[in-house]
């Protein structure tokens, strides 16, 4: 297991090529981990192709029910999905998307396939497309918070109706209060329809959660701002 923890924190340092090195070995380890001795002697030549770091650790998947193995395996795929994006291969993304949705998987890995596969199309500008993909998501998880935090953009930004945006980040934070970002964006729900006391109590809540996102400070002082409050404006 060590190394999808090991290929975790080199994507939260952006050592990308690492992080991928390391997924790809969990992946092969968790394809062939669950195959009995006599499957993994036939499979003597696939197993050649793997390093000798991957098979030297096989064993240690080989007490974990296959269930375990194929929800780590979507794991490891999600992860895989996201590096692309993050590397600009948003062709090779969507393609293991697709491929990861037409497993045997839990609901769970589904929907977090969906709100990637809508990322991917709102990348694209493909706005109807990302907004079937988040519902899609969202019929498989009713209280997927992230999907309703990206659909609620999606209406916020592209369709331009707050009413819906705002129900979706108010059951988004419903569901999970500490999504900093469904917050930030209910506030900007409320200083688009003037409700200024509200958008600044959703901005506060956003900054409780996660005091490092600039956008959610910088609408805060804009806020301030507007109301002569300069001191409050600067932090």
């Amino acid at each position: 297991m060590y190394l999808y923890y090991l290929a975790l924190l080199c994507e939260k340092s952006k050592d990308y090529i690492t992080a991928m090195d390391n997924y790809m070995k969990c992946l092969n380890q968790s394809l062939f981990s669950y195959q009995s001795l006599d499957e993994r002697k036939n499979s003597e030549l696939q197993l050649q192709s793997i390093d000798k770091t991957t098979i030297s650790l096989i064993p240690h998947w080989t007490d974990k029910p296959k269930a375990f193995l194929q929800e780590m395996k979507g794991e490891v795929m999600l992860r895989i999905c996201m590096l692309k994006k993050e590397m600009g291969a948003i062709d090779q993304a969507m393609t293991m998307c697709n491929s990861l949705l037409e497993d045997t998987i839990s609901d769970s890995i589904r929907s977090n396939a969906l709100c990637i596969k809508g990322l991917l199309h709102e990348i694209q500008s493909q706005f109807p497309d990302s907004e079937v993909a988040y519902r899609s998501a969202l019929s498989l998880l009713p209280g997927h918070s992230i999907a309703l935090e990206r659909l609620g953009r999606v209406y916020l930004r592209y369709r331009e109706t707050i009413p819906a945006a705002v129900q979706c980040f108010f059951k988004s934070v419903e569901t999970n209060p500490s999504n900093h970002m469904s917050w930030y964006l209910l506030g900007r729900c409320y200083m688009a329809t003037s409700q200024y006391n509200d958008a600044c109590e959703a901005y506060n809540r956003s900054i409780n959660i996660n005091p490092n996102d600039a956008q959610v400070w910088c609408s805060l002082g804009v806020l301030y701002y507007a109301f002569g409050q300069y001191r409050e404006a600067l932090g």
